[in-house]
């Protein structure tokens, strides 16, 4: 059973259901288990590391349920990641003299 699919906006030829139950399962997986977390760089690393080799499932399994994770996280049409960094205090030192001192007078 050859079938095309539309996951997203890309359309996929799949064998069986096998990718499209592992792309809804891990869809899912994201929303229930990590969507409300705040996750790091390591977090999202551990996950495809420890996914993508397993043996539980087979490889095409793997890759839908990966699929489906990654869409999820992306879901919403949440802007790029954006670093965020502390706030730095400028310099004033090197600010001209005219912006390190401003008087009022009356």
């Amino acid at each position: 059973m050859n079938e095309l699919v539309t996951i997203g906006n890309t359309k996929v030829l799949v064998a069986d259901d096998e990718f499209v139950n592992a792309y809804q399962s891990g869809y899912l997986t994201y929303k229930l288990d990590y969507s409300q977390k705040t996750l790091s760089d390591m977090d999202i690393y551990n996950f495809f590391a420890n996914v993508i080799p397993s043996v539980r499932n087979s490889g095409r399994y793997n890759a839908g349920y990966v699929a489906g994770w990654v869409a999820s996280l992306l879901e919403g049409g949440r802007k790029p990641a954006t670093p965020v960094a502390a706030p730095v205090e400028p310099d004033t030192a090197e600010m001209p003299v005219l912006l390190q001192e401003v008087h009022i007078h009356d």
